[in-house]
């Protein structure tokens, strides 16, 4: 596999933080960079004193973090999951076996013999997908890719899954998304969960992001896995239609955000006295 520049690099050198598409930093250096991301605009989807509230007391991390980031590397950088994970010993934590494993694996992320075989399952099952497999076998391809943008005069940073330069068409865009929902267009099935979740405004800010430094056309995926046994897979492609109305969204929320931070102001479900709407059942009388 080539892991090579899919994009060109806008770079405005007196600027520590310049605009652009970056293949190499890492997820600390991300991080600390000072700008808005898609986790924290999101949570504008809240009332902002609850946003404010968890933008100032960020989650640490916690096991489905850590599994997430071991599924990422297993189903986007196969060849380095082994280097970076390795499977627990069968003994308890604390002890001098388990203390002398620690310490012969140290650049190693350790994992439960379930969480070890359930990640690999799923990386195969990706690879067992004729076009999962087609798209992630393409000969130009980065991941975690960093874009430092401008959004309506607001820096901006996204980090992408995946960019691919497939061997015929353009380039594609893809991110890993593991469901416990069943794949399917009903409500209650993984396509509502993109509703739900706001998937299609991310992808929609991605878009954003590239489009600020490279504008071109390009199809946006998401690389949907189930979680349940037998670990399906799909390929789901967000149109341009969807894309649209995502960013539509996602300016919307950009705006609050900024209105919010530069007044101060965060204001929770109402400020003043609240007037009491009873559902109609409520005012019935008793039988």
């Amino acid at each position: 596999m080539t892991t090579a520049t899919v994009e060109p690099i806008s770079v405005v050198e007196e600027d520590p933080y310049p605009v652009g598409i970056y293949h190499d930093i890492s997820r600390e250096q991300y991080d600390a960079i000072p700008a808005l991301n898609w986790s924290t605009l999101k949570l504008m989807h809240k009332k902002a004193k609850v946003a404010k509230f968890l933008m100032d007391h960020p989650s640490k991390d916690t096991d489905a973090m850590r599994l997430g980031a071991a599924t990422h590397v297993a189903v986007l950088e196969p060849e380095k999951f082994d280097s970076l994970y390795v499977v627990a010993p069968e003994c308890r934590r604390g002890t001098k076996v388990w203390n002398s494993f620690v310490e012969d694996h140290p650049d190693q992320s350790i994992l439960k013999p379930a969480e070890y075989n359930d990640i690999t399952w799923l990386g195969t099952a990706v690879r067992k997908h004729p076009k999962a497999a087609e798209l992630l076998a393409a000969p130009t391809q980065s991941t975690e890719v960093t874009v430092i943008w401008d959004c309506e005069g607001m820096l901006c940073k996204s980090r992408i899954d995946w960019i691919g330069l497939p061997y015929n068409g353009p380039t594609v865009v893809m991110d890993l998304k593991t469901t416990i929902k069943e794949l399917g267009h009903r409500s209650d099935q993984f396509d509502g969960e993109i509703g739900r979740r706001f998937y299609h405004e991310q992808m929609a800010f991605y878009r954003g992001a590239l489009d600020s430094i490279s504008p071109a056309p390009r199809p946006f995926y998401i690389l949907a896995v189930e979680k349940g046994a037998g670990h399906d897979v799909a390929v789901i492609e967000v149109t341009e239609d969807q894309l649209d109305a995502g960013r539509a969204r996602y300016l919307d929320l950009r705006r609050d955000y900024q209105w919010c931070r530069d007044n101060n102001k965060w204001p929770g479900y109402c400020d003043g006295i609240a007037e009491l709407e009873l559902p109609d059942w409520a005012m019935e009388p008793l039988d």
